[in-house]
């Protein structure tokens, strides 16, 4: 399973809609150069659709996005014969595929088309935006640590919103303001050459800038993504007062993968008897769920059980890809809704082990992230803290389907998740509020400094945890 992203968030508007989602493309037609995929976009867009329709579980299980993207679907169709370039083609695809509402679903294999940027590397704390470039290399006159206000009279927040998240479906997620403020000045419905004027922040004074799109320097970008993004699936460090454990993935679909998560689990011996852990979950967006019910049962020395807890199990919609890939019942017919376990549990024991577990979630924690955030805070040693997560949606369990043609794809989610351990007074779609709510420190972080580790830190001072018992 992989994770997700919202439906409707009332605390993000506009709501999403066709014209929103092209509101960042350029106009169909407009540059006369053929590309062969618009030959086959009518027909891949059928793949797509039919997909959809027989496979995918949410598509089945809820009429509201059934009809919506019904909707959009008929409404791209229309359009397909007005394709002249691989952008265009892009555009229709993602505007389709957006209808969606979440992440589980997205287009594949997409064909490549000219990505241009201004090369300002942009990063969101807390509600605001920041230039993330190294001092001696920022463009423009621009510092690390400035402000990014906006663009042409748009807010930072209104621009990332319909510029960059419209065509992705995610303008009713609040957690993907974070994760796409990065590709602010990532552009693929640029020309070299052209330019915006925006407004930033600089000690105290406002300045206007012109950027110009031009060529990606990807050395640079590359170090702002190893910077902000490059943490490793799995780290654990002892410290004098017990053991600091950072996880970002829980896949092991490689062999480095496959390491990462064996560790993870050897090392509960370990950290049993710690008497503080803090377990740093930032930029984890899920994966296999079971690696978070091993470590739970590795770490209080129980096997958590499976299948007893009412409503514990997922929803298949019964296509036969989907029971000859999760081995149900071959007799169920094409059409009827078949069950299996996906990993559901019953409360895990409330007994106190005498140790404090502080758990650190940023908005990245989706899916598989979310459901082993949520067994933990079933026990009583644990402490929720940081940023809100992600929010997941119902959906999950993703499998991707190429079109004949090669020229697209389609990501999309099979299982519909019925854990009632998963959601516990929470609405799909709203994120798992910390604890205790920490917030980043801009300054630091401009400084090369986590803030979030130190406010832990601050934290478990607090707590009197900064030495072993």
């Amino acid at each position: 399973m992989r994770k997700a992203q919202r439906p409707d968030n009332s605390s993000l508007k506009p709501a999403l809609c066709l014209a929103a989602l092209l509101l960042g493309a350029r106009a169909w037609g407009q540059d006369t150069a053929a590309a062969t995929a618009c030959a086959t976009l009518a027909d891949d867009l059928h793949f797509i659709h039919a997909q959809l329709q027989t496979n995918s579980s949410p598509y089945n299980h809820d009429a509201a996005i059934a009809e919506r993207t019904n909707k959009v679907f008929e409404e791209v169709l229309a359009r397909a014969p007005e394709c002249r370039t691989d952008n265009d083609y892009r555009t229709a695809v993602l505007t389709y595929t957006a209808s969606f509402h979440d992440p589980h679903l997205h287009a594949t294999h997409l064909p490549t088309t000219d990505t241009v940027s201004t090369n300002v590397w942009i990063r969101r704390l807390n509600d605001h935006y920041f230039v993330w470039n190294s001092t001696e290399e920022a463009p423009y006159g621009l510092r690390r640590g400035d402000e990014w206000l906006g663009c042409e009279g748009r807010l930072a927040r209104e621009y990332v919103l319909h510029d960059v998240l419209a065509l992705q479906g995610y303008t009713t997620l609040e957690a993907a303001l974070y994760e796409h403020a990065a590709d602010a000045f990532l552009r693929t419905d640029k020309a070299k050459g052209e330019s915006i004027d925006c407004d930033f922040l600089q000690d105290g004074k406002a300045l206007t800038k012109t950027l110009r799109w031009g060529p990606v320097d990807e050395a640079s970008r590359k170090r702002f993504e190893s910077d902000v993004k490059g943490r490793p699936a799995y780290a654990l460090k002892k410290e004098p007062w017990g053991y600091w454990a950072g996880l970002s993935a829980m896949t092991a679909i490689d062999e480095d993968g496959r390491k990462a998560m064996q560790a993870f689990i050897r090392d509960t011996k370990e950290l049993r008897g710690a008497g503080t852990i803090v377990l740093d979950l930032r930029g984890n967006a899920g994966g296999d769920s079971s690696w978070g019910e091993r470590w739970i049962s590795g770490l209080i020395g129980d096997k958590a059980r499976k299948g007893e807890e009412a409503g514990s199990s997922c929803l298949i919609w019964a296509s036969p890809e989907n029971l000859r890939n999760f081995k149900l019942d071959p007799k169920l017919n094409r059409g009827q809704k078949g069950f299996i376990d996906c990993g559901g549990r019953a409360p895990l024991p409330q007994r106190k082990t005498g140790q404090r577990v502080y758990v650190l979630t940023d908005a990245a924690c989706l899916s598989s992230c979310e459901m082993f955030v949520m067994a933990l805070r079933d026990l009583p040693e644990v402490v929720h803290v940081g940023l809100p997560t992600n929010a997941s949606t119902l959906y999950g369990d993703v499998r991707d389907v190429a079109a004949p043609s090669g020229h697209a794809g389609v990501m999309f989610p099979q299982k519909v998740f019925a854990m009632a351990s998963l959601w516990k007074g929470r609405e799909p779609g709203e994120p798992i509020v910390p604890n205790v709510l920490l917030r980043y420190d801009p300054a630091l972080e401009a400084q090369g400094q986590d803030s979030l580790r130190a406010a832990v830190l601050d934290l478990l001072k607090r707590d009197g945890r900064l030495t072993n018992p």
